[in-house]
């Protein structure tokens, strides 16, 4: 039987990180997705990102279709990162994830430095258009119009056959999910939003706001659903800068201890 992989992949650092930003991908997306974002953090940040079961090394392991039973895991997973301050981002599904995996660590007295939501429509709207049922020529024609997945990919049989399982999975989990009752965050949310993402508009990123009372921002950025994959957007870079002024804030060392 081969060991179990892990589900969080970061570089090593030459000292002791000071800060963890918990990455969380897009459903089908696995941790590449962030790749090259530990480069564009400020030093004694650590980038982790998350590698559920069913995408790139895990493509074997069956992906989580309940989003009560893959945040319990998460959780359990984190467990022995949390020994500094952190900071979640997500993107699509990403995001939703990382949105209950902090209500699920702040039931444990652990409250995250900032949170970003990215390219997802908040808790309480219901999606309107599920796929994840759909006949196969019908999903793959969805996937497309979402635009972020090539023509030649999605065309491709062989490719096809090994992310369909954990696509439909993923979008089972995320379509499914819903809130009809929250109450606000204490940290800040930053919603990004693309300014012609076919798949959650503005509005629906904006709705975030009243999903915390320690500040909330909404950035825009040109682009679709899968924006977040143009490198000269350095999103990475802005999040950041976020994060720097967290690295020397003594408020921010007592409130984690």
């Amino acid at each position: 039987m081969s060991p179990p992989k892990s589900w969080i992949q970061a570089e090593a650092m030459a000292s002791e990180p000071r800060l963890r930003l918990f990455c969380l991908p897009h459903a089908g997306g696995g941790a590449s997705f962030y790749r090259g974002w530990q480069a564009q953090m400020p030093a004694g940040v650590q980038v982790c990102r998350i590698q559920a079961p069913g995408r790139e090394n895990r493509i074997g392991e069956p992906a989580y279709r309940q989003m009560t039973v893959l945040v319990a895991e998460l959780v359990a997973q984190l467990r022995p990162w949390l020994d500094q301050p952190f900071a979640l981002f997500g993107h699509s599904m990403g995001s939703v994830v990382a949105y209950e995996l902090v209500c699920a660590l702040q039931r444990m007295g652990r409250t995250p430095v900032h949170l970003w939501v990215s390219a997802c429509r908040a808790p309480h709207i219901a999606d309107a258009a599920p796929i994840h049922s759909l006949p196969r020529s019908e999903f793959l024609a969805a996937l497309g119009a979402r635009g972020g997945t090539p023509r030649s990919v999605l065309e491709n049989p062989d490719y096809m056959a090994m992310m369909e399982p954990v696509l439909r999975a993923d979008l089972e989990l995320i379509e499914r999910w819903h809130r009809s009752s929250w109450q606000p965050l204490p940290c800040p949310i930053t919603a990004l939003a693309a300014t012609d993402d076919g798949v959650t508009p503005l509005e629906a990123v904006q709705a975030w706001a009243p999903y915390t009372h320690a500040g909330f921002a909404l950035q825009r950025f040109s682009g679709g659903h899968f924006y977040l994959s143009d490198p000269a957007l350095s999103v990475p870079a802005l999040v950041g800068r976020t994060l720097a002024p967290h690295l020397t804030s003594p408020l921010t060392q007592e409130s984690f201890a």
